[in-house]
């Protein structure tokens, strides 16, 4: 595996670094993001990722949004044109520590990789405490915003 950090101009004038893995098999994942970094700052490899997966709780927030892995191809997939080369988009962050990802890859090896750490991630007691609690205030929020649509706008609540 050879591993190479790149830095890109944005329109707007800025940096952006990414981190490019090229596997012995023939695939490749682009790194766009991993990690809580710093404009500027390289993001973290695969194995840091693979690492946090194992350590830390996914944030339930992204269930919601794909389930933190998608096929680029989906008809809602935002996806810039250089990447339509890599089929898989694999995306979230954490509920207990900030380790934003963002990965685009080609490489079965990865993908799989990728997709068994996520499923075993969100099988662990952590994770489905965590959805639970997203749901039960979810749950709230949606009964305060009928209470207050059903109720007369003349009617002054203290």
């Amino acid at each position: 595996m050879t591993e190479e950090i790149l830095s890109k101009k944005t329109p707007a004038g800025g940096e952006r670094i990414q981190r490019w893995v090229w596997h012995n098999g023939g695939g490749i994942t682009l790194i766009e993001s991993n990690g809580s970094k710093w404009a500027g700052q390289a993001p973290d490899s695969l194995d840091e990722l693979k690492r946090r997966l194992r350590e830390n709780t996914l944030d339930p927030t992204f269930e919601e949004y794909g389930n933190f892995y998608t096929l680029t191809s989906d008809a809602w997939a935002i996806v810039p044109k250089e990447y339509e080369p890599f089929p898989w988009h694999f995306w979230g962050n954490f509920e207990d520590v900030s380790g934003v990802f963002s990965v685009f890859t080609c490489d079965e090896e990865t993908l799989d990789e990728l997709c068994a750490l996520i499923e075993a991630n969100k099988a662990m007691p952590a994770y489905r405490q965590a959805k639970a609690e997203r749901q039960q205030r979810q749950k709230e929020r949606r009964e305060r915003e009928a209470f207050a649509a059903r109720r007369p706008r003349w009617v002054r609540v203290r």
